[in-house]
């Protein structure tokens, strides 16, 4: 994905995930999603924030953040499997 496309799924991601929590203040999302697909949403969010957070960490060389973030992102994906 280049990094285009990437700002552009994160922007809608988080258009989304603001329009869940009501800053939007438009509840349409939420009127037409079940609360079990508006819960996948903000776990596909969290996930996509850890992928990004754990980037981060690699582009730093922070070994210890990436540990961290590997492990919590292999919590996450375990649990929701």
């Amino acid at each position: 994905m280049n990094p285009e496309q990437k700002r552009d799924q994160m922007a809608s991601l988080l258009y989304s995930y603001l329009a869940l929590k009501g800053v939007i203040g438009s509840s349409s999302i939420i009127k037409e999603n079940e609360p079990s697909e508006i819960d996948q949403l903000i776990q596909e969010i969290e996930v996509f924030n850890l992928k990004n957070a754990i980037d981060k960490a690699l582009d730093d060389g922070d070994k210890e953040a990436f540990m961290r973030l590997t492990g919590e992102l292999n919590e996450r994906i375990t649990v929701s499997s």
